[in-house]
């Protein structure tokens, strides 16, 4: 108020964070330094743990052995694991990022389509996912905007498995599927790293880039537009994917 400046109109504040279940204490010794773990974890690893499990109503409880958990599970392989599939030479040799057939898969589902049920539920689910997590952001419900974006890019995945494009021939009509399964994987993939920015900047920066993305592409604006939903096609279709190379989070192995 001295400074000239309206109060804050409300103050969020998490619970108490445990360690392994006990409340921490100097005496104990069981405290945490969080730079030590920022080196161990990067400042977007433990800041992402810290969100997913800082709920506002009950307590967090910190190990070491859930950050690896979580951390490996989410990161390295979920995101990381889509990620590196949509980037391997052998399914994508052009590193480009692959087009949308709206023949092989329409808007509006055919009984001879190659597309399932499963993977309209996908598609229904990348749409809902902005407004969805937006709602999450403004309620401080950052837990719901991790646990609802991960659940998407895991139907991704899943997504991804079902349709094997590492199998598929070399017929136009099997490249136009193989292409369009990488498009919808990668469109997760980038509306995902938009929408997690504000938790992992560093981190989706590289996934976004890696994609190809462009800084003035990184709108929530961008995420809500996705075009293969309409049977648009998008501006970045054809562009070469960035330099980066690499997995885009090192699996963590347990210290001794």
């Amino acid at each position: 108020m001295a400074a000239g400046l309206d109060p804050p109109r409300s103050v969020v504040t998490h619970s108490h964070w445990l360690m392994e279940s006990q409340k921490m204490s100097k005496s104990k010794g069981n405290v945490v330094d969080p730079f030590d773990r920022i080196q161990r974890y990067s400042a977007d690893g433990l800041r992402y743990f810290l969100l997913k499990h800082g709920v506002l109503e009950t307590d967090g409880d910190y190990s070491d052995e859930k950050v690896l958990k979580v951390l490996n599970a989410d990161l390295a392989g979920n995101i990381g694991g889509l990620l590196n599939r949509c980037l391997a030479t052998s399914l994508n040799p052009t590193q480009t990022f692959p087009a949308f057939s709206v023949d092989m898969f329409p808007v509006h589902r055919r009984s001879r389509s190659l597309a399932t049920e499963d993977d309209y539920r996908l598609l229904k689910t990348l749409q809902d996912l902005p407004g969805l997590v937006d709602q999450h952001y403004e309620n401080f419900h950052i837990y719901k905007v991790l646990e609802e974006t991960m659940l998407c890019v895991k139907q991704a995945n899943g997504f991804v498995q079902r349709h094997k494009p590492w199998k598929l021939g070399n017929t136009p009509q099997d490249q136009q599927w193989a292409s369009t399964i990488l498009h919808v994987a990668m469109e997760t993939l980038r509306v995902s790293g938009i929408l997690l920015q504000p938790v992992m900047p560093t981190l989706m920066s590289r996934l976004l880039g890696r994609l190809g993305i462009k800084e003035t592409e990184r709108l929530w604006s961008n995420a809500e537009d996705v075009p293969c939903l309409e049977g648009r096609g998008a501006g970045y279709v054809g562009r070469t994917l960035g330099t980066g190379t690499g997995v885009l989070f090192q699996r963590l192995q347990k210290e001794n």
